[in-house]
């Protein structure tokens, strides 16, 4: 199974509200403790504008693929893929990032932030 964000299960409260935000959570669980905090609140009433449902449970861990999901995950529609041709022709100038193998997935996030502030979109 992929790891937490690969997939179609998002978690962490970060990662779940880019989610959210993009439109493609289609449920969302929220711990129900974690409600004490506004910021998980004002994710649950996100995720409802959005168009997901919103569920509150005791522990999120039986749904997490990590040991660390924030009290917060995310069942999400599939990314889409596109073909390479497809993703070099919307790129002016074409390029692309090219990931082998990754042990550590907190590298691909500054890759990925360091690719978009050299101009890749």
């Amino acid at each position: 199974m992929a790891r937490a964000g690969i997939g179609d299960r998002v978690e962490g409260f970060h990662a779940v509200a880019a989610a959210v935000k993009t439109g493609r959570a289609r449920i969302v669980r929220i711990e129900e403790r974690r409600l004490k905090g506004g910021a998980y609140t004002s994710l649950a009433d996100e995720a409802r504008s959005s168009g997901a449902d919103v569920e509150f449970v005791g522990d999120v861990r039986d749904d997490a693929l990590t040991s660390a999901p924030q009290g917060v995950v995310a069942i999400c529609r599939p990314k889409e893929t596109v073909s390479l041709e497809d993703a070099v022709a919307t790129t002016d100038p074409a390029a692309l990032l090219v990931f082998d193998h990754l042990d550590d997935q907190r590298n691909l996030g500054a890759a990925i932030r360091s690719a978009v502030a050299a101009g890749l979109r």
